[in-house]
């Protein structure tokens, strides 16, 4: 399994912020009247970017994700201090988990729906 925390640490050495991308591009988008992304406005290089956006927005929340599942895991009960409220952390823990798994199913229909609209593009 890769070292999730080395993987964090080169992105931003690299100045990558997937998520920071991905929004900062999304209010550019040509719309329909419901508010939905009018893909087939946009042109192809802009598609293909944002696509890419959401690829690597969806690696970082997976990986950020299964960080968290694995520190919860090494968490021994017994040996949380008093100071600590854990059934509060560990429900808003699960909060955060459950909506970033609801981005996530977001994110990839976003990057599918992207890709048919360029799958003739080649640049």
């Amino acid at each position: 399994m890769k070292d999730v925390s080395n993987s964090a640490i080169d992105r931003q050495r690299a100045g990558s912020a997937p998520l920071r991308d991905l929004l900062t591009i999304l209010p550019t988008l040509t719309t329909l009247s419901d508010g939905s992304i009018d893909f087939a406005a946009i042109d192809a290089e802009i598609l293909q970017k944002l696509a890419a956006y959401a690829d690597s927005a969806m690696r970082t929340t997976h990986q950020g994700i299964s960080a968290i599942g694995l520190l919860l895991a090494q968490v021994d009960s017994s040996a949380l201090s008093s100071a600590v409220e854990p059934r509060g952390s560990i429900s808003a823990v699960g909060w955060l988990l459950a909506d970033l798994g609801e981005v996530l199913l977001h994110l990839y229909q976003l990057s599918v729906t992207c890709r048919l609209h360029i799958a003739d593009y080649a640049p």
